[in-house]
């Protein structure tokens, strides 16, 4: 091993001694660049004791104002390790030195950076990898974990501070969120309380865990506010919790109460027929932007007489309650927008919700768990952690080398065949997993009848289990091989006839929740290869409509459940995707014309790749825009790049 070349600081090094060479050996590692960290703060220590003295070593000035005495050894830790320096001293003691108050000041921002990594949901093995690479050290998990007690005091002073101004308007909610208590992982409730002042200023006033959303919890919770000093609150914000309500009626007896229109509006869906046309809810939601009460109140007549017929169970329940959501038109007009719904904090609540869930979904697709006690150990702690673990069902011992479906067709061929069952024997294995643990299985790409049967027998038992398909999967068979072409090459392999006619069944019936495309593009070089040598996968996400509408005879509502709504509650981000079009709403959309026919031309995709297995076919469904956080990702039919 060749030897690093290490030069350390001497009593007559200056600046001017480390030649061209040395500063080459010096950089050539971690423990070189250490070194020279470690001469540089050491001239910077010698610079400033002849600031302080007022002339250099063996220097004659007229502004001396004092004389070296030597040096003492101090250790200081950095990001590039530790430094061993001589602090220089002076007979009178007049030498002070900031270098280590810099360096302090520094190594606060970084433990606040590591907690704060911390609080995200980073593990503390990650957190010590982080530091180790920053730093040239790692900190131990137990070191991470007291660094954040600090966050807990700062939370606890904040949480606790006295509220020495007067907030005109109150906001509440709750949200639940998993927490761990005693070793074992509970639902809490977090009760969170918002004030607006006049001004419009807004502060986060209190959150609080508590063990459920009852009527004692919330009247703690705001007796306790008023404990530290809240006044004034002239209206209170909440959705229609009955335990909320009850609360804020005795301790806050003298503020109105302003229903949601938010959740009010929601809460009209319950009253609505599934296949029931919404303009009625935006009529009613335009209700809301009146100038005053009495115009709402006209405007509300009108909408009545209107729907009165079509939707009664909807109007009575409108007439009975709506009153609830006017109290808002009795402030200043500015405060209009803001009042009337809780949006403020439930973007507070969307903020919370991102940090504490940052992962709801894990996967190891592609390669999936060969080994059982690893699986029900993943369940186990996927179960406490309230996830879904989501899985390739794949025994790989059963399909190494395969290349196609195992059938007839393959053995003419004298290609080697990939067996249904290395498919089933996971499904069912991981099946009786989850009825062992509880915890929640999604089955990724489905692709025989017998994996359907597998699924529709689990959630006849009430399993928690849910599974998906692919449109290539429901629309091409194991004889498109037959040609060899490498596009028609996925995994899992294309199927038979009757494993088709059984997932495009299973889809129909709810037993598969989802439609996922398992979208993988190649460059062109890949898929060139030998068919043995070939990747798998195929480009799947922009014909996924136009095939789905194809083959399927599907309602529109089912096919926005199974590619929208159902895959955005399974990976846990609903709170954002898969929603309904209702004001407050996320403006993540799509737009498509379910009649508009287009013929698939590869160089018309936005894929760079070309591997689809749809060429020339013609299919109807067309996605018209798309929108992302209220920015188009789509318009008029194409990407913006």
């Amino acid at each position: 091993m060749k030897e690093k070349t290490m030069i350390r600081p001497t009593k007559d090094m200056t600046k001017t001694n480390i030649t061209r060479e040395q500063l080459l050996a010096l950089l050539q590692g971690d423990e070189a660049m250490r070194a020279l960290v470690e001469t540089i703060v050491q001239e910077v220590l010698e610079a400033e004791m002849d600031e302080t003295l007022g002339a250099g070593k063996g220097e004659r000035t007229g502004e001396r104002r004092g004389y070296r005495s030597g040096h003492y050894g101090r250790k200081l830790t950095t990001r590039v390790g530790t430094l061993e320096l001589r602090v220089p001293q002076d007979r009178g003691g007049l030498f002070r030195t900031e270098v280590f108050a810099r360096y302090q000041r520094s190594e606060k921002a970084l433990l606040l950076a590591l907690a704060e990594m911390y609080v995200q949901g980073v593990s503390t093995r990650k957190v010590r990898a982080v530091t180790e690479e920053l730093c040239g050290h790692g900190f131990s998990a137990s070191s991470v974990s007291a660094i954040t007690v600090q966050l807990d005091d700062e939370l606890e002073r904040f949480m606790r501070r006295p509220l020495t101004e007067e907030y005109a308007y109150l906001i509440l909610d709750a949200r639940y969120e998993r927490v761990r208590e005693a070793g074992v992982i509970r639902s809490r409730a977090v009760l969170v309380a918002l004030g607006i002042d006049w001004e419009g200023r807004r502060q986060v006033l209190a959150v609080e865990l508590a063990h459920r959303e009852s009527t004692s919890a919330w009247r703690d919770f705001l007796i306790g506010l008023k404990q530290r000093g809240l006044a004034g609150v002239h209206l209170v914000v909440t959705d229609d919790h009955e335990g909320l309500k009850k609360a804020v009626a005795e301790v806050l007896p003298t503020a109105l109460w302003q229903r949601c229109y938010v959740h009010f509006l929601r809460n009209a869906l319950d009253h609505l027929p599934r296949s029931a046309d919404r303009a009625c809810l935006q009529e009613l939601r335009w209700l809301y932007d009146r100038r005053d009460a009495t115009e709402a109140r006209a405007d509300l007549h009108a909408w009545l007489a209107r729907w009165q017929d079509k939707h009664a169970k909807l109007c009575l329940w409108v007439e009975a309650n709506i009153e609830e959501t006017f109290a808002y038109y009795r402030l200043p007009p500015a405060h209009h927008k803001h009042l009337k719904s809780t949006n403020l904090l439930e973007r507070l609540n969307q903020e919370f919700k991102r940090r504490t869930h940052i992962v709801r979904i894990f996967t190891d697709d592609g390669n999936g768990v060969q080994d059982d006690l690893l699986m029900r150990r993943a369940m186990e702690y996927g179960k406490g952690l309230g996830v879904t673990l989501a899985q390739h069902c794949e025994v790989s011992s059963l399909t190494k080398g395969a290349v196609m479906n195992e059938c007839q067709c393959c053995t003419s061929l004298g290609l080697p065949g990939w067996p249904s069952i290395a498919e089933e024997l996971m499904v069912f294995r991981d099946i009786e997993l989850a009825r062992l643990t509880g915890a929640r299985v999604h089955f990724l790409h489905l692709s025989t009848a017998r994996s359907v049967e597998l699924v529709r027998a689990a959630k006849r038992d009430g399993l928690p289990v849910t599974a998906e398909v692919t449109p290539h999967h429901l629309s091409l068979d194991e004889t498109r091989l037959t040609t060899f072409d490498t596009v028609f090459k996925v995994n899992p392999p294309l199927r038979s006839p009757r494993d088709i006619a059984a997932l495009r069944e299973g889809v129909l019936d709810g037993t598969i929740d989802a439609l996922a495309t398992d979208h993988a593009p190649h460059p062109r070089r890949d898929k060139e290869l030998s068919l043995d040598q070939a990747p798998p996968g195929m480009l799947g996400l922009e014909t996924a409509l136009g095939v789905a509408l194809g083959v399927l005879k599907i309602d529109l509502p089912h096919l926005v459940r199974v590619m929208s709504i159902n895959p955005a509650r399974i990976a846990g981000i609903d709170d954002r995707h898969g929603r309904d079009v209702l004001p407050g709403a996320p403006a993540n959309l799509v737009v498509f014309d379910p009649n508009a026919t287009w013929q698939v031309e590869p160089e018309q995709l936005a894929s760079k790749s070309r591997n689809t297995p749809f060429v020339g076919m013609t299919l109807r469904g067309k996605v018209r825009h798309t929108m992302f956080n209220g920015a188009f990702t789509v318009l008029d039919g194409e990407a913006q790049r």
